[in-house]
């Protein structure tokens, strides 16, 4: 989504539109319900396509959704301190879309946070985390139910939007002889669970057995296929599958996949989704561990918001106070601001950016938001936020002016290959690169980087100054001063990236933070290797917000923000469906 959606500390939210509104006119004036109960409203997400169910409960041949007579929902309740599941059975709208559920919470507690549907399915709730219970067996037909589902909501007043926690597969194969008895998917992770599969029309109910973690088999009688399509239950994720049909008898393979098939194989093989394989995020919330990671400074947390962003970008907006042991006993309690985003290198991407987008004349300088802006413009590519770049020689000392200290790449080009020389330190330069593999890597010197073997696996890099987390552990310096800072960080495997501004030189707002500090807020974030970008004047926190790239943090220059001359974008991955599963829909038919 491009809006973003703030939660208060660590409640996480989603929010879909229903098809059709509430049925708590249902329920009576009149009618006076048990001291305790709590009625919800509950409804299904919105499809995507009109033209195709969005959740499976009950399903009409037409594709309209209802709830059963029978349906029970799990409900997170909380007394403050503890929390368990409370089960709501459906009261109205049986036959319907929308419905209402009716319980009563144990004493002392009360409903927050989120359902799961069904009942059953829930296991845990924890740290914002979700358990969910999927059976060894599911039916699906006309009359079916029992998919997993969850909404999340902020009050009892609103209505549950429910989205689906897994999805099925549709495969429709034409031209197979007669003998073919058997079907295999093998997937690029894990599918769990032993399915009976109704084949759409409801005439053959087929066995499905996981045979390995990542296959599912498929056995029919021989003339039971044809032409007729049939689904394949799977959890959430997105799959790379390759698909054997075969005579299970004698193991005799009749298609294996695109690239390695036999002349007499099936013309065409269509897949589509039958039922929108969409999932809920289950977020990590970042606040949780950055205030626990943050008792070795004492800190008083203020105020943590943590937003959602995009899928895979969250942004965290810190008020606290703490002591900062670097800079001497005289610094005290004093107030701060940070801001972070967190990158999920799955569903994101980041891009370097430089002044007006111009590669014809480095180096010149630009605001942050500005270069944000015009990369967004001139690629056609939504920008969600992004912070300032490298150190860059503001005085000519070392090299030409505004020229940035380290590397620069840009789109797997090096737009700046070596490093400016310092006298007082000719290794002071640390670099963060995106490797075409979509992981990143950080270097905490010039010569590892300069001894790195693979430069043509970079996609971006910038570069910065002081390693402040080194291989899990905070670097600490006897010389520490005060300042404004923007660092970069990545986790061990280097699928996650923090990005993190501190406000300074503001006492009474925000006194800035040392280096060492800096390493124990990418620490407390959950980072493996972090160091400083840019900081003081520089230091540029900017996010996507009503359709514009807007200053977030409050920079320390006088004149507001500093024109810079490179920054980091962050970017959805190309190709990205913008769903935790592949939506097979938009594929068309493969010709073999």
């Amino acid at each position: 989504m491009v809006g973003c959606r703030s939660v208060k500390w660590f409640l996480c939210l989603a929010s879909a539109a229903l098809s059709l509104s509430c049925a708590k006119t249902a329920v009576a004036d009149s009618e006076v319900l048990p001291p305790g109960t709590v009625l919800l409203c509950a409804g299904f997400e919105a499809p995507a396509e009109s033209s195709a169910p969005a959740s499976r409960v009950m399903i009409s041949p037409s594709g309209a959704l209802s709830w059963k007579e029978d349906d029970q929902i799990a409900v997170w309740t909380s007394n403050g301190s503890s929390g368990k599941f409370c089960t709501f059975s459906l009261y109205t709208g049986a036959g319907t879309s929308s419905a209402t559920f009716l319980g009563t919470p144990d004493e002392g507690y009360s409903v927050t946070t989120l359902a799961v549907y069904p009942a059953e399915a829930a296991v845990s709730y924890s740290d914002e985390k979700l358990t969910v219970n999927y059976p060894d067996s599911y039916e699906f037909g006309s009359s079916s139910a029992g998919v997993r589902m969850a909404a999340w909501f902020e009050s009892t007043s609103d209505v549950l939007s429910f989205k689906h926690l897994g999805g099925m597969l549709s495969f429709k194969f034409s031209g197979v002889p007669s003998w073919v008895n058997c079907l295999r998917l093998t997937t690029s992770k894990p599918v769990h669970g032993n399915f009976t599969v109704l084949e759409q029309g409801g005439e053959k109910v087929v066995s499905s057995t996981a045979s390995s973690p990542d296959q599912i088999e498929i056995s029919f009688g021989k003339d039971s296929v044809g032409e007729g399509p049939f689904e394949i239950p799977v959890p959430a994720g997105t799959y790379d599958f390759t698909v054997a049909l075969y005579c299970k008898d004698a193991d005799d393979y009749y298609l294996c996949s695109k690239t390695s098939c036999s002349t007499n194989a099936p013309k065409k093989v269509s897949r589509k989704s039958i039922v929108q394989m969409r999932a809920i995020p289950v977020a990590e919330g970042i606040a949780e561990g950055f205030v626990q990671g943050m008792a070795s400074l004492s800190a008083n947390i203020l105020s943590a918001e943590e937003t959602t962003v995009a899928d895979g970008l969250t942004r965290l907006d810190v008020s606290c106070r703490y002591t900062d042991p670097f800079v001497g006993t005289e610094e005290s309690d004093m107030p701060r601001k940070v801001f972070v985003f967190k990158v999920d290198l799955s569903r994101m991407t980041l891009r370097t950016t430089i002044a007006d987008d111009d590669e014809s004349r480095l180096w010149t300088l630009q605001k942050t938001t500005d270069q944000l802006r015009r990369y967004a413009s001139l690629h056609g590519v939504t920008v969600y936020g992004g912070v300032n770049g490298d150190f860059y020689d503001r005085e000519a000392l070392y090299s030409a002016l505004n020229t940035p200290y380290g590397v620069v790449y840009r789109g797997g080009r090096a737009l700046k290959d070596t490093f400016s020389s310092n006298e007082a330190d000719a290794d002071w330069s640390r670099t963060f690169a995106l490797l075409n593999n979509g992981t990143a890597k950080i270097w905490h010197s010039e010569a590892s980087f300069n001894s790195y073997a693979f430069k043509s696996s970079i996609s971006e890099a910038v570069s910065g100054r002081l390693s402040v987390l080194q291989n899990g552990n905070p670097v600490t310096r006897a010389d520490e001063t005060l300042s404004p800072r923007t660092g970069i960080g990545i986790d061990n495997a280097g699928n996650t990236v923090w990005l993190a501004v501190v406000d300074g030189r503001d006492s009474g707002v925000s006194a800035g933070a040392s280096s060492g500090a800096m390493g124990v807020i990418f620490k407390a974030l959950g980072a493996y290797n972090a160091f400083n970008l840019d900081g003081g004047g520089s230091s540029t926190f900017a996010c996507l917000e009503n359709g514009d790239i807007l200053l977030v943090n409050s920079p320390s220059d006088s004149g507001g923000e500093r024109p810079v001359p490179n920054a980091l974008a962050m970017c959805p991955r190309e190709g990205d469906f913008g769903a935790d599963l592949e939506d097979m829909s938009v594929r068309n038919n493969v010709e073999l």
